[in-house]
């Protein structure tokens, strides 16, 4: 993880139930198969689960912790100011501190511009927005919406290098297309015990609200983005089951906060970026007829035209079915009008929620399929809890 790792991190969050089958998203050197000097292990695998290797939005970059003996730590991170980044706070455990140049640990905020071109920032303060206990006995989620933490770098990042996003004021519309990023690990069958981090930048694109099971070791801090610059929420934690979604540290809730300690810092708020480039393709031609169709069923109709759903209108395709025109979401030709509601009894439920037995945890999400979880023996939980923790 981000922090610390192994048993030097179960000593100050114990936490148990489902939260014990959660395993949190950041990189621990020992376990991402990274050699202490630093480079990346000679095993290849493919991006993970449809992520793609990128360099865009330099403002998303690489949290590092090294240490003394020689290891390091790493997570993903976000530049929000000029001289402040967002990331999961569990990558630092938590804490909240202002004096970083008296720790032995060296903490790092790094930009990738390109395979040959990067710049690295030295960090000197956090700031987390929950309380956490250093009794052994209390029990903490680690992974959850308050797993949101910013840091103080020593000096500003040009604007030149890296334009800062700005914080999300509300949450996007249902079906508005977002991509995450983060620099995690490719072996999802390894996660647990060969978790190989790649240590570049991955991006996977999809849609609010977000429902996907593709976190991995070191994408911890790694933001969910609007198209136009927003920080919704951060990577939190993931789940080693495939019929579970990951976990995200929610931007939104802890908006005002955040910009409290920005202004704290540096005495200004966030200065939004220059709006970015339209996307090839985002404005329909004129002369693109299937541009003009604004529902599926009648572009699915209309000959050498099919539905784009991301960008709400039609594009053309050739007789061989391939798109001529850019789609984000990939193109359809047939169109879905019946949706079954599988929750059943458990509708209603989009937490996980505890059951009158005691013992199991319960969610469904529209147009999902109920998932449930367990306390361990002889835990139990408190039934109409949404806390995931057993007692």
């Amino acid at each position: 993880m981000g922090g610390k790792c192994g048993q030097s991190i179960s000593s100050k969050f114990r936490w148990l139930s489902f939260a014990t089958l959660l395993l949190l998203l950041g990189a621990c050197e020992g376990n991402l198969g990274v050699p202490q000097d630093g480079r990346s292990s000679s095993r290849s695998f493919s991006p993970l689960v449809g992520g793609q290797f990128t360099y865009e939005r330099p403002h998303v970059g690489l949290f590092e912790i090294h240490y003394p003996n020689g290891t390091y730590t790493f997570c993903t991170a976000t530049l929000i100011s000029p001289r402040v980044i967002i990331t999961a706070a569990h990558c630092f455990d938590y804490e909240s501190r202002d004096n970083l140049l008296e720790d032995p640990r060296l903490f790092l905020f790094k930009i990738q511009i390109s395979e040959t071109e990067s710049y690295t920032y030295r960090i000197i303060a956090m700031r987390t927005f929950v309380t956490v206990s250093d009794d052994p006995d209390y029990t903490f989620p680690v992974v959850g919406p308050w797993d949101v933490g910013v840091m103080l770098l020593e000096e500003s990042v040009p604007p030149h290098i890296a334009q800062p996003a700005r914080l999300a004021h509300e949450y996007p519309e249902d079906g508005e297309w977002l991509s995450i990023y983060g620099y995690g690990c490719q072996n999802r069958e390894g996660w647990g015990r060969d978790r190989t981090g790649s240590g570049r930048k991955q991006v996977i694109r999809t849609r609010w609200p977000v429902r996907i099971h593709q976190g991995c070791p070191g994408d911890s801090g790694g933001p969910t983005l609007t198209s136009d610059e927003q920080v919704v929420q951060v990577n939190s934690g993931g789940c080693e089951r495939n019929n579970c979604f990951d976990i995200f540290g929610d931007v939104v809730r802890y908006r005002r906060e955040i910009e409290g300690t920005i202004a704290e810092w540096t005495g200004e708020l966030p200065s939004p970026p220059s709006p970015p480039e339209p996307e090839p393709g985002t404005e329909p031609e004129p002369s693109n007829h299937c541009a003009s169709l604004d529902s599926c069923e009648s572009a699915v109709s209309t000959p050498f035209c099919a539905w784009c759903e991301g960008l709400g209108h039609g594009v053309r395709i050739n007789r061989e079915g391939e798109a001529l025109d850019f789609c984000p979401s990939g193109f359809r030709t047939e169109c879905s009008t019946t949706h079954e509601d599988r929750c059943g009894e458990w509708a209603g439920l989009t937490e996980f929620t505890c059951q009158s037995d005691g013992v199991t945890f319960v969610r469904c999400l529209p147009g999902g399929e109920p998932e449930f979880a367990y306390c361990p023996h002889p835990y139990s939980c408190t039934p109409g809890s949404t806390e995931w923790a057993c007692y």
